[in-house]
């Protein structure tokens, strides 16, 4: 439960609320466990990469993004530096979508507390240029 802050009538109330990736925002948004196992996602990401919500959960996230098998995505509560410092530099991630097309992306990650516990919420943005076209692994 999360509480978040309402305008209604020009008065703020709080409200508690449970909040998954549906709410955040209408970029596709990954929630991750620390193994990288997805725990949500949004109609963003569903569109993206052409799966549906309940095809996602509990799937590793190098099934949406190869580059991410190997990686420790969190150490101590934290992301994973180097992964961190890629993200920050705007390093093209590759992205394979449901009909295997292929397509570069930034990421955009951020530690949150999801259902109490540290996940990563994770925020695909495809570079539009390179779109169903091969990408490089980096």
């Amino acid at each position: 439960m999360h509480a978040t802050h309402a305008i209604t009538k020009g008065k703020t109330r709080t409200e508690h609320h449970h909040k998954s990736a549906r709410d955040f925002s209408e970029a596709p948004v990954l929630l991750l466990d620390e193994h990288g196992m997805i725990c949500d996602c949004n109609p963003g990401c569903e569109a993206l990469f052409g799966y549906h919500r309940r095809e996602l959960l509990q799937r590793h996230i190098s099934m949406l993004l190869p580059q991410l098998d190997a990686t420790e995505l969190m150490r101590d509560g934290q992301p994973n530096p180097r992964l961190r410092f890629l993200c920050r530099v705007s390093h093209p991630f590759q992205a394979v979508s449901r009909d295997d097309g292929t397509f570069a992306c930034d990421l955009f990650l951020n530690v949150i507390n999801w259902e109490g516990r540290d996940s990563l919420s994770l925020i695909v943005h495809p570079i539009l240029s390179t779109m169903h076209h091969e990408v490089a692994a980096a």
